[in-house]
């Protein structure tokens, strides 16, 4: 039988790579460099895990989808088929506001898949510390929500 957790934990570990590789400054993320193009992949296996999950188990996908999975998804298909057309300065705001977000999303979602802790019992929520049991938990204001 098989099970989403691989699939989170290899799209949660290929944003965090992401993250990591992220410069200081705007201006050092120069379009074909090394750094770029590491971090491009990265987002393409962190699209292409979600999209096998969003194919082998809808449920679990649905359930999530408001977390902008699918978001991530369209990304990947953006960079696999327009590489030479990526405009850096969005690419930026996903890696810089977009980006963290998700992966505190990622991270809550793979701690309930893999142990049955859900801590906050909402899709809206992030993670922010880890006090309580597991993890604590804020929730979304709506106009901060896509």
């Amino acid at each position: 039988m098989k099970v989403v957790n691989p699939y989170l934990e290899a799209a949660r570990m290929a944003v965090d790579a992401a993250l990591r590789s992220v410069p200081a400054a705007r201006e050092d993320l120069i379009p074909g460099s090394d750094r770029a193009d590491a971090i491009l992949l990265r987002l393409q296996v962190a699209g292409e895990q979600l999209n096998r999950v969003r194919a082998e188990f809808p449920d679990e996908f649905a359930q999530h989808d408001a977390d902008h999975w699918s978001d991530l998804i369209r990304l990947l298909n953006i960079i696999a088929h327009g590489y030479t057309q990526i405009d850096y300065d969005i690419l930026w705001d996903i890696l810089t506001t977009g980006l963290p977000r998700l992966r505190g999303i990622a991270d809550v979602t793979v701690g309930y898949l893999i142990d049955g802790s859900y801590p906050c019992h909402s899709r809206q929520a992030r993670v922010v510390s880890n006090t309580c049991s597991r993890t604590r938990c804020l929730e979304v204001p709506p106009q901060t929500r896509r």
